[in-house]
């Protein structure tokens, strides 16, 4: 994984991140329905599992812009830039109710990304507590909760801690008139996105889920 320091000095968004992470420390988080009518009837005919599918579009535009490849490093106080970043996602036990954190590898092909990410799901299932032992630093956080159709959600970060990277969930699909739509929402920092952002990832998600060929 590779990284550099982000150019304060010549980054077009200095003011921006400088006012949401030392001012007024406040994240912004959206839901939207996306429509993967063809995404879920191609992956049922191929046999594939919708989910990894799904996660593959999600990570493919996260990658697209380096407003979701953004860290902060405390320690250094320095904003770092990521070449990549990888999904850390989870593993439900259905018998402690309880989840185990992995992370999988990028790849921008499909069959290699969703053969691999397979293997980890099935790894993850002889796991048990929340995280795996080696987390990397380069990650963006995706969720599911498959057992609800929600309309909105968001998640409580402490206002002292200057967390970048997007938190991805999506929630049960529904059928709406032929048209199957999906719960897709994204919380991230405003000192790393705004509105105009997030809405771009949601339209280039639905994009490459109507579009992705396997």
């Amino acid at each position: 994984m590779h990284c550099q320091e982000v150019d304060m000095e010549h980054w077009a968004r200095r003011e921006h991140y400088l006012h949401f992470a030392k001012e007024v420390n406040c994240t912004c988080c959206l839901t939207a329905n996306v429509d993967i009518t063809r995404l879920l009837r191609r992956t049922k005919a191929a046999g594939l599992r919708f989910y990894t599918a799904f996660l593959y579009c999600v990570a493919k535009v996260v990658n697209a812009h380096d407003e979701f490849k953004l860290s902060y490093r405390w320690q250094e106080d320095k904003l770092i830039l990521w070449d990549e970043v990888v999904p850390s996602h989870i593993v439900f036990h259905e018998d402690s109710e309880t989840f185990t954190r992995i992370c999988s590898a990028w790849d921008t092909d499909f069959t290699v990304f969703y053969n691999a990410c397979e293997q980890d799901l099935a790894a993850g299932k002889a796991l048990r507590g929340y995280s795996v032992s080696a987390v990397p630093e380069n990650i963006f956080d995706v969720s599911c909760i498959p057992w609800l159709h929600y309309t909105a959600m968001s998640l409580h970060i402490p206002e002292n801690w200057i967390y970048l990277a997007p938190i991805i969930t999506w929630g049960k699909y529904m059928d709406n008139g032929g048209h199957i739509l999906l719960p897709l929402t994204m919380q991230i920092h405003h000192a790393a996105a705004d509105g105009f952002h997030i809405a771009r990832f949601f339209r280039e998600v639905e994009e490459t889920a109507q579009n992705l060929t396997f």
